[in-house]
């Protein structure tokens, strides 16, 4: 006796069905654990080494404390779903650990949370327990508050899913600003954080006619003040952003 094809294609069906199914009820920004791919978004990539080690919930303040979740963590990377009250007071806070096991310091660079892998621009973040440019020693745990809020506008949406990754980089940059004390201006100068500044550039002639320029006087070099107490030289480490002040003599 012959078996009919029909169950079988049933059950091919009925899985396909579950398949798509299951896939839209991801969400916008849900995370693959295996590969780190934002599905329809963007891939990550992987920073071995530097991982969170657990998420706790910190404070809620008006917020849905059972809707609100963290779905996922993995290495620096959350996926998070986020349920506000309809009023710009509705926050709540998590608490990160994040862990260096790398051998070597590194440097925290910012968040990843742009656009392009959230769903709800009215709900915004702040972190709180490092700043932009602190270091992580090898095996030190660091404590992040992150804390997801309206920005005070459109609260018809109050729902945000989200994904944020926080960036840490093994060489930390510095910016250096130059004040020419004059109407013109020299465009900023970056350089690897904790090496020296190296020969900066002669402020050029001011444009501006009407004061006393520059080419009428002598430059006598970029200092760290404006009152010109600390020279700067060649040598000079910078180890943060600086601004640096152009000195002149008659």
């Amino acid at each position: 006796m012959k078996l009919s094809k029909k169950p079988k294609i049933t059950i091919v069906f009925l899985v396909a069905i579950v398949i798509i199914s299951t896939f839209l009820s991801i969400g916008y920004a849900q995370i693959s654990a295996v590969d780190l791919t934002i599905r329809g978004q963007a891939t990550l990539k992987k920073q071995d080494g530097i991982i969170i080690t657990d998420v706790v919930n910190y404070a809620c303040n008006n917020a849905d404390y059972n809707l609100s979740k963290i779905n996922d963590y993995y290495q620096t990377t959350l996926d998070s779903t986020i349920v506000l009250n309809n009023d710009s007071a509705s926050t709540i806070s998590y608490q990160v650990n994040i862990k260096n096991n790398y051998n070597e310091e590194y440097f925290f660079e910012g968040v990843v949370y742009d656009p392009t892998f959230y769903d709800n621009l009215n709900i915004t973040y702040e972190i709180t327990g490092i700043n932009i440019g602190d270091k992580i020693l090898p095996n030190e745990i660091k404590t992040i508050i992150i804390t997801f809020k309206y920005n005070g506008t459109n609260t018809l949406n109050n729902t945000l899913n989200a994904y944020l990754n926080f960036k840490f980089v093994k060489s930390k940059v510095a910016i250096v600003e130059f004040e020419t004390n004059n109407d013109t201006l020299i465009a900023p100068l970056t350089i690897t954080a904790g090496t020296p500044i190296g020969n900066l550039p002669i402020p050029p002639t001011c444009s501006n006619q009407e004061q006393v320029c520059p080419s009428q006087k002598k430059f006598e070099g970029w200092y760290l003040e404006p009152a010109y107490e600390t020279p700067i030289t060649a040598d000079y480490i910078v180890d943060n952003n600086v601004t640096v002040y152009a000195k002149w003599s008659n």
